[in-house]
C-alpha cells in the first residue's frame, strides 16, 4: 500500500514538472535551454526518491505524507496544471485546509421549511383531484375521437380494381389508406379548432366576470421542494399499503347489500387512509350557519348533515338488542378484532380514479385498518363494512362485507 502511494505521488509530480516545462517552452521564454530542462529532470527524480523514502518510512500514515508532499510543491500560477491525483482514502484523514468546503451560497442559505401537515394534506388533495381530472379528460378525449372517426367513410374501390395486377392493387390500397388517414386527421383538427375557440370564448367570459365582480382567486403554487415532499408522501403511503397485513388482492370483491367494491378500490382507500392520517380531510359540518330552530322537520336533518374528517376512529360497537336480525343482537360488526386495537375507517368509493379526497358524499362503504403502534402491531387490514338499510336496525349500523376471492396467482 505504501509503495502504491509513493508511485501515485511520483506520477503526479511527473505530470506537474512535465506541464511546467512545456508551459515555459510554449510561452517562449528566452532563457529556457537544455540546462533548464535538465534541471527540471533532476528535481523530478529527487522528488521521486523523496516520495518513495517517506512512503516507506511513514507507511500507512497518509495524512503526514500528503501534508509533506503538498508543502514540497512550489506555487504555480496555472491552477489546472497544479492538480495531483491522490488516492481517495488519503483525503479522508487529510488536514482541514485540504478538505473540500461548501460554497458560501450553500452556507448562507438554510434549507427551506417543510410543509406543515395541514398544507401537505391540502396539496395532496389537489394532486389527487388533478389525477382524477386527467383520467376523466383522457376518457372523454377517446370517446370524442371515436365519435369523430365514426363519421368518416373509408374510400370506395375504384372501377377496374379487380382487373389490376397484384402490384397495382397494393398501390391502390396504400393510396386509400393514406387518404383515409388524411381525412381522419383533417376532421379531428377541425373539431379541435372549434373546441379551442369555444373554450377560449368561455375563458374570456369567465375572466371578465371575475374582474368585474372581484372574485378572481390566485392559486397557491408549490415550490420544487414542496412538490417533492408531496411526491414522497404519496410514495410512502403506497409502500405502506403494499406492506399491509391481509391486504386484499386486486381481483377480490366485497359486497354489502347492493353495493360492491373491488380489491383495487379497497387498496386505494387504504392508501388514502395512510396518506391523510397526519391531517384528516373533510368538513365537520357543511351547514353550521343554519340553526336547527329555523329548519324544522326532514329538511333540518338534511341541511345539518355532517361529514366527519376522514380517517376517523371506528368503535366497532355492538348491535342493539332490538335489532331485526336476532343473530346480530349484542354482536360486533367485526367480531374477530381484538378489543385493545385502535381501529380507523376511511371511505371506499366505486369506480373512482383517486378515491374519496374530502369532497362529496363518503358513500356507504368503509375500510377498517389498524395502524402500527408502539406495542409492535403492524399495519393490518381487517374488513370492509357498509350501511345497509334493508337489514333493519339503526341508520348508523355497519355490516361486514362478504368477500368473494377471485382466482389469481400470487
Amino acid at each position: 500500500m505504501a509503495v502504491t502511494r509513493g508511485v501515485t505521488i511520483a506520477y503526479g509530480l511527473l505530470r506537474y514538472y512535465t506541464s511546467y516545462a512545456l508551459m515555459d517552452s510554449v510561452t517562449g521564454l528566452s532563457d529556457y535551454s537544455s540546462s533548464t530542462f535538465l534541471g527540471h529532470i533532476g528535481i523530478f527524480f529527487t522528488s521521486v526518491a523523496a516520495a518513495l523514502y517517506f512512503a516507506l518510512r511513514l507507511k500507512s500514515d497518509s495524512t503526514k505524507l500528503t501534508s509533506l508532499c503538498c508543502s514540497l510543491l512550489p506555487p504555480v500560477s496555472n491552477k489546472e496544471d497544479s492538480c495531483i491525483e491522490l488516492p481517495s482514502d488519503s483525503l479522508q484523514n487529510a488536514p482541514s485546509e485540504l478538505q473540500p468546503h461548501a460554497s458560501p451560497a450553500t452556507a448562507q442559505n438554510p434549507p427551506l421549511p417543510a410543509l406543515p401537515p395541514e398544507r401537505l394534506s391540502r396539496a395532496i388533495v389537489q394532486v389527487q383531484k388533478a389525477h382524477t381530472r386527467n383520467i376523466i379528460a383522457k376518457s372523454k378525449k377517446s370517446a370524442f375521437n371515436r365519435k369523430i372517426y365514426a363519421k368518416i367513410q373509408y374510400p370506395s374501390k375504384i372501377p377496374g380494381f379487380l382487373s389490376m395486377n397484384s402490384a397495382q392493387k397494393e398501390e391502390v390500397r396504400k393510396e386509400q389508406e393514406r387518404s383515409f388517414r388524411r381525412a381522419k386527421a383533417k376532421a379531428l383538427s377541425d373539431s379541435r379548432k372549434r373546441m379551442k375557440e369555444t373554450r377560449r370564448n368561455n375563458n374570456w367570459t369567465n375572466v371578465n366576470a371575475n374582474q368585474a365582480g372581484g372574485n378572481g382567486a390566485s392559486r397557491h403554487m408549490l415550490r420544487k421542494d414542496e412538490k417533492q415532499q408531496v411526491s414522497n408522501a404519496i410514495s410512502l403511503a403506497g409502500r405502506r399499503m403494499q406492506e399491509t397485513v391481509n391486504i386484499p388482492h386486486r381481483a377480490d370483491e366485497f359486497r354489502v347489500g347492493y353495493n360492491m367494491w373491488t380489491g383495487v378500490e379497497v387498496r386505494r382507500a387504504i392508501m388514502n387512509l395512510y396518506l391523510y392520517a397526519p391531517f384528516p380531510v373533510g368538513r365537520i359540518n357543511r351547514n353550521a350557519s343554519f340553526p336547527l330552530s329555523t329548519q324544522p322537520g326532514f329538511l333540518s336533518s338534511m341541511l345539518n348533515c355532517h361529514s366527519s374528517p376522514q380517517p376517523k376512529p371506528f368503535a366497532n360497537s355492538v348491535y342493539r338488542n332490538t335489532h331485526q336480525e336476532v343473530a346480530l343482537r349484542g354482536q360486533k360488526p367485526i367480531p374477530y378484532v381484538p378489543d385493545q386495537l385502535h381501529l380507523e375507517e376511511y371511505p371506499v368509493l366505486e369506480s373512482h380514479p383517486s378515491g374519496w379526497v374530502g369532497g362529496g358524499s363518503v358513500g356507504p362503504g368503509h375500510v377498517i385498518i389498524s395502524q402500527q403502534d408502539a406495542d409492535g402491531n403492524a399495519d393490518t387490514f381487517w374488513a370492509v363494512i357498509g350501511h345497509d338499510s334493508t337489514r333493519g336496525g339503526e341508520d348508523e349500523d355497519h355490516y361486514l362485507a362478504t368477500l368473494s376471492e377471485m382466482s389469481h396467482c400470487d
